[in-house]
């Protein structure tokens, strides 16, 4: 692991501040001497004056103790008398209250007893008028009753008086007399005594209906008025008559065939009389009944009526008579009750009254005596408390004064320890300084550079020059005290210095005659700097507009070797130099703002946890300040100076006194964020920590070879340091550990080196590390990566232990050599992949899951470790999806990706106990917009190579930006803390060039050849850039190779392999209205290739003699496919026409002819036949007429072949003609079936068309979003689409061979 510069912070970790430190050791050596000195006066002093404090605290306490028992025996006697008088005083106030209780409590019984007999008698009142007005309210009650019934039986009486006289009535006007009346029977006398109310009622209904039947008798109804001189006139007409006709009588035969036809009338109405007399008599009986039963009725009625008064007034009286009685039973015993009870309790007061005294009598004497008691106890007590203080007091003086002698004899060797431990710690503390800076920093003349070797860190600090200290100078001298005498030199020479990195920010200030010196000694700190801190890790921007970058020339040899070191020039201008501090204020505001936020106090100490990925140190190098410095450069040279050391921004430089300071700019600034070298009259001298006083020797500046060989070999150094290049050797199993490693408890695999020792493994299966997220921006590694997990994961663990589902959205071939290789372990390779078929590769993972969750419960075991452990015979490999680009799947808030979230969700959640796994790559992950973050959430291990911050802190944390700083590639970040910034591993993916690739991977294949039952499963493999192959389409490879029933009753044609885990995608034609098939779309190959399948796919589901076709073949000459449909129509022994342009009008017609005949003889089940039309914007026959409006006024015009061709649509598929048209576009369509024909196109298949165009086929813009190789099948009967991959054109071999099989299976 690359070594990384320190920085300080809190943390007791951190570097020192050297340059403080030394101050402070120098200060807090000039306080040692200056305190104890004092200190060894003030000892003497202050233990005479303890002495004579003792002496006069004793006298003050005896005194007190004196006082204090003088008021304590005052205290017992005065409340001896005062408690006295106040329990007197309690008794009599006791006595008292006992009379006020016992009087007051005998006014509330008697109250109480008045209060509870008036309640008694008021309810007693309450309950017997209660019972007189319940009374009262029905005391009429049984009266009014009887008068209704009374009244009813009187309406009824007077109805039956008005039927009578009705009855009566019409008799006489029958000319009849009134009948005799009937009586009523016995037993109907006993049915009315039994039930009167009901006789009553039954018979005036009777009675009713009597009187109405006697109004409708007929014969009495002749009787009535003169109907009866009609009949007389007839028979004395009829007499007339008959005499006139027979001329036999002689005289007036008028009067005399009168007179006969009288004599024969007369007979005729008696009798009718008679026959009426008995119907009104028999008419009249029953309502004579009904008559006397209702008379009879009636009486009783009101006698019975009469009889329930009487019971009911009888019932009202004893009513309220028992309710009476029942108040008084109740309430008068609890009057008299209340009077006792309160008799009783009054009593019982009087009783109590002296009872109560007593005690208060008795307490009195029990409180005066413990009151005397009490008082006596507490004089004895004060006494006792004197003797006791006295005695302790004396103890306690003679042990303060030996106290003070031991403290006075503890204080001076506490003094002693002090000054002389103190002494020898911070001399010891400055010489360690010095010799650890002596032996870095070695004179520029030394031979010792010759020998130079880069640094692994950086030194605590930077050497300036050498300091003179002598410890006799301090104001107060040293102790004089003969025992503070010390044999140590007076006199030490000190490093002055920049402390690095807490203070490394340089100011020399000179005179023009020190600029020489100044430039010399800046020139020095910047080579030291170099030549110290570990290379790369210190990069400089230099400013010198005096000199014109001469004063630094030789540092631009370190530009040569790597680029960045020092800038690709130094700058003079004051444009340049303003837009320089403007870069570095920038960076300063990215480090604030993206990497400390508050979190790390300073950029060591975000260095401290970024590790490897550490931020290098700038230096701002100015020359001659304030030269070519703006107003505006210089306000941000301020907010360098103060902001920038946190950032691990720092400043060299050289100020030129004789310069006028900018507008606004305060000199003091510096003085305050600098470490400060400042010439005088006197010479240079060093202004920082206080150690301006001491003799100052600046360093002399270096030779411009040594600078110049240097500056050399420290930029090769640092481009050195910047190549990490880990073979894959490093991590890769040994020929004998391939495929050794188990997975029962977790997938571990290393995937580079983190350090010198140490190799950086994925662990997954373990904890939260159950997924990870790998990001990278292009050119970062990101594949290497992926390929290195992939690969070593096949090295070490068998198919048995983990197999693979990869899927790649990219636009490349990253997976396709696993594919090539047969990767045992792979499941699923798919190559620039469509979303479509990941969502089905969840989907195939969602049902692995849910099976091996049914497999775990049916073994009642819990986790992947346990079902190896119950059935170990029973492979269950560890599942591993790798989906790189997987943003590519929710790009789109659309279907696929809600259900590709749902799914993708569910196995990061559910997987880790049935060993799924998911590892997700990306570029970038700001477009999965529609990916759930709990998803990502569940993303327990973290991989980030080179990135922006924002993926940066998309893939580790909010504020875990460390992927932006990674500045090779496959530099990476591993963590497997949810990508807190306390979780980052800085590692080096491996390097995996393709040869080594491919010989791990045949090695591998060579071991799944020595054991067949690995990797038994098959692979499916999807490249999206490529078409289909016809010849790989297992559906239709079985039925060619099986014998069909005859004349199946359906049949599919394969258009091309689904964009998803299943069968290839098909059309499937039934024997039904609408079963034909319409593609449209510009790409002439595939659109051959699929009428070329058709063809294929019809003849392989029928015997020869079962299926035939017309194919309308609309490839001109110079098409490059022109000939290719007949080419499969020769190869196919079953009966294929193909006429040219000019018969295709015929053949449609001899179709319909077909069709008409199979129409009208019902045939439903002849063989099928399939017309075929390839290029249908080519046959301008079939295009309906530019009149046609969809109704013909002519029904025996001729037929045409665009109307047969609709007829085909429309009822062929019903009677076994089947259509399959290829148009170019929606409009060519359009031109050839109207929309009621239309219909007839249930299935309809595109490749990618505009946007109205699939709107208007499929009701959805779904197919103008389809790329190359891309089709889709809407089904209008289902209600469904599918993508696929078309076919690509089968070779003539293939169609030979398929030829050649259809042959050899009928023979």
């Amino acid at each position: 692991m690359t070594d990384t510069v320190p920085s300080l912070d809190a943390d007791p970790c951190a570097p020192p501040d050297l340059l403080g430190e030394m101050g402070s050791i120098r200060r807090r050596l000039d306080e040692l001497t200056r305190e104890s000195a004092a200190e060894s006066l003030a000892a003497t002093s202050d233990a005479a004056a303890t002495v004579t404090a003792e002496n006069l605290r004793h006298a003050e306490n005896t005194a007190a103790i004196e006082q204090t028992r003088d008021e304590r025996i005052e205290t017992a006697t005065r409340n001896r008398t005062v408690d006295g008088e106040t329990a007197e005083r309690i008794c009599t106030t006791r006595l008292q209250e006992i009379d006020d209780e016992a009087k007051a409590m005998s006014i509330r019984i008697r109250r109480k007893a008045s209060e509870n007999d008036k309640k008694a008698r008021e309810a007693l009142e309450e309950a017997v008028w209660l019972a007189e007005t319940v009374y009262e309210a029905n005391e009429n009650r049984p009266r009014d009753l009887f008068e209704e019934r009374r009244l009813e039986i009187e309406e009824d009486l007077a109805r039956l008086d008005e039927l009578h006289s009705k009855m009566i009535h019409e008799t006489r006007r029958y000319k009849q007399p009134i009948p005799r009346p009937t009586a009523p029977s016995e037993e109907d006398l006993l049915v009315i005594d039994r039930n009167p109310e009901v006789t009553l009622r039954l018979e005036l209904g009777a009675a009713t209906t009597t009187s109405e039947s006697f109004r409708r008798l007929a014969l009495p109804r002749l009787f009535r008025g003169p109907i009866m001189v009609l009949p007389a006139a007839v028979f004395i007409g009829a007499g007339v008559g008959i005499a006139a006709l027979t001329g036999t009588l002689e005289g007036s035969p008028l009067m005399t065939g009168g007179a006969i036809g009288l004599a024969a009338f007369l007979p005729a109405l008696i009798v009718l009389f008679i026959l009426a007399r008995r119907k009104i008599v028999q008419a009249w009986r029953p309502f004579s009944r009904s008559a006397s039963l209702i008379r009879r009725a009636s009486e009783l009625a009101l006698e019975t009526a009469r009889g329930e008064q009487a019971a009911l007034e009888a019932q009202l009286t004893a009513t309220r008579d028992r309710e009476i009685a029942a108040a008084n039973a109740e309430f008068k015993p609890l009057i008299a009750k209340n009077i006792d009870k309160a008799r009783e309790r009054v009593a019982e007061l009087q009783r109590r009254i002296p009872i109560h005294k007593a005690e208060a009598a008795a307490t009195r004497s029990e409180t005066v005596a413990t009151v005397k008691t009490n008082a006596a106890t507490a004089e004895s007590e004060a006494l006792a408390a004197h003797v006791a203080s006295i005695k302790a007091e004396t103890t306690r003086h003679q042990r303060q004064m030996a106290e003070n002698i031991q403290d006075r004899d503890t204080r001076w060797a506490a003094l002693e320890r002090r000054w002389f431990d103190g002494l020898e710690k911070d001399l010891n503390s400055l010489e360690a300084i010095r010799d650890d800076l002596s032996h870095r920093f070695l004179d520029f003349t030394d031979p010792a550079w010759k020998a130079w070797m880069p640094p692994s860190t950086a030194p605590p600090a930077i050497a300036l020059g050498r300091l003179r200290f002598d410890r006799t100078a301090i104001d107060g001298g040293p102790p004089t005290d003969p025992r503070l005498a010390s044999d140590r030199a007076t006199s030490l020479e000190l490093p002055a210095m920049i402390a690095l990195p807490t203070r490394s920010s340089l100011q020399i200030d000179v005179d023009p005659e020190d600029r020489d010196s100044g430039l010399g000694l800046l020139r020095a700190t910047m080579l030291r700097i170099l030549t110290t801190v570990p290379p790369g890790k210190a990069r400089f921007t230099i400013m010198d507009p005096v000199g014109l970058g001469q004063n630094f020339a030789g540092f631009m040899h370190l530009e040569d070797e790597m680029p960045g070191l020092v800038g690709e020039r130094i700058w003079t201008e004051p444009r340049q130099i303003e837009q320089k501090l403007t870069d570095i204020t920038e960076h300063m505001e990215t480090v604030i703002q993206k990497y400390l936020r508050n979190e790390f106090a300073s950029i060591d100490a975000y260095n401290l946890a970024a590790g490897e990925i550490a931020e290098p140190y700038r230096f701002l190098v100015i020359a001659d300040f304030p030269s070519n410095f703006t107003e505006e450069a210089a306000r941000r040279l301020a907010s360098i100076l103060q902001s920038g050391p946190r950032c691990g921004v720092f400043t060299l430089l050289l100020r030129d006194r004789r310069g006028d300071m900018p507008e606004k700019f305060d000199v003091t600034d510096l003085d305050r964020a600098m470490v400060t070298v400042r010439s005088t009259q006197d010479g240079m001298i060093f202004d920082a920590e206080g150690m301006e006083d001491l003799q100052f020797t600046p360093t002399a500046g270096p030779p411009d070879d040594l600078m110049i060989e240097m500056a050399r070999r420290v930029g090769h150094a640092a481009l050195e340091a910047g190549k990490v290049e880990v073979p894959f050797e490093t991590i890769a199993p040994k020929p004998e550990e391939f495929w050794t490693g188990s997975t029962e408890k977790k997938v571990s695999v290393a995937l580079g080196r983190a350090g010198a020792t140490r190799l950086q493994r994925i662990d997954l299966g373990v904890g939260t590390a159950q997924h990870a997220l790998v990001a990278g921006k292009t050119g970062s590694g990101k594949s290497t990566l992926l390929h290195a997990f992939i690969t070593n994961l096949a090295c070490w663990y068998s198919p048995d232990e983990v197999e693979f589902y990869l899927v790649d959205f990219k636009k490349g071939v990253e997976f396709k050599t696993y594919a090539t290789h047969k990767l045992p372990h792979a499941r699923a390779v798919a190559v620039e992949s469509d979303r479509e078929f990941g969502l089905s590769v969840l989907q195939g993972l969602d049902e692995e899951l849910k099976n091996r969750g049914e497999s775990y419960r049916a073994e009642g075991v819990q986790d992947l470790s346990g079902w190896r452990q119950k059935r170990p015979d029973v492979p269950m490999p560890r599942v591993l999806l790798v989906i790189d680009e997987f943003q590519e799947l929710f790009v789109d808030d659309d279907r696929v990706s809600q259900e590709a979230g749902l799914l993708l969700d569910r196995l990061v959640r559910q997987g880790r106990a049935f060993g799924m796994h998911v590892l997700l790559g990306s570029q970038t992950l700001g477009g999965a917009f529609s990916l759930h973050r709990s998803t990502m959430g569940q993303m327990g291990v973290r991989i980030a190579l080179q990135c922006n911050e924002q993926d940066s802190m998309m893939i580790l944390s909010d504020d875990n930006v460390a992927a932006r700083l990674l500045a090779r590639p496959g530099e990476a970040i591993y963590n497997d803390q949810g990508g807190l910034v306390e979780g980052n591993s800085p590692f080096q993916v491996c390097w995996l060039p393709d040869s080594v690739r491919e010989k791990y991977l045949q090695r591998v294949a060579e071991l799944a050849a020595q054991r067949p039952d690995a990797g038994s499963r098959s692979c499916i493999v999807f490249e999206g850039n490529a078409p289909a192959l016809l010849a790989s389409n297992a559906p239709l490879r079985r039925t060619i190779e099986s014998m069909p029933d005859a004349r199946p009753t359906s049949f599919q044609f394969w258009l091309g392999d689904a964009v998803a885990i299943k069968e290839p995608t098909a059309a499937v034609l039934r024997r039904q209205a609408g079963s034909n098939l319409a593609l449209i779309g510009q790409q002439d190959e595939p659109a051959m290739a699929i009428s070329a399948a058709a063809l294929l796919a019809g003849c392989a589901a029928h015997r020869s003699s079962d299926f035939s076709a017309v194919v309308l073949d609309g490839c001109t000459a110079d098409d490059p496919n022109a000939g290719y449909l007949g080419m499969v129509a020769k190869a196919m022994p079953h009966k294929i026409e193909l006429p040219g342009f000019r018969e295709s009008g015929d053949a449609v017609l001899t179709l319909g002819a077909e069709l008409a005949r199979r129409i009208e003889s019902g045939t439903t089940d002849g063989p099928p036949i399939l017309l075929l039309i390839h290029g249908l914007q080519r046959f301008r026959a079939l295009r309906r007429a530019e009149d046609d409006f969809g109704f013909s006024m002519d029904d025996d015009a001729p037929p045409t072949p665009d109307k047969v061709f609709a007829s085909l649509l429309k009822d062929g598929p019903e009677h076994g003609i089947f259509v399959h048209a290829w148009a170019d576009t929606v409009a060519t369509l359009e031109r050839c079936v109207d929309r009621q024909s239309m219909r007839g196109f249930d299935q309809r298949a595109m490749f990618q068309v505009g946007s109205a165009d699939s709107s208007t086929l499929i009701d959805s813009p779904a197919a103008s979003m389809l790329g190359n190789n891309r089709g889709l099948l809407f089904s209008e009967e289902k209600g469904t689409m599918e993508k696929f991959r078309p076919w690509g054109l089968p070779s003539e071999a293939f169609v030979a061979a398929v030829g050649r099989a259809l042959v050899s299976r009928e023979d």
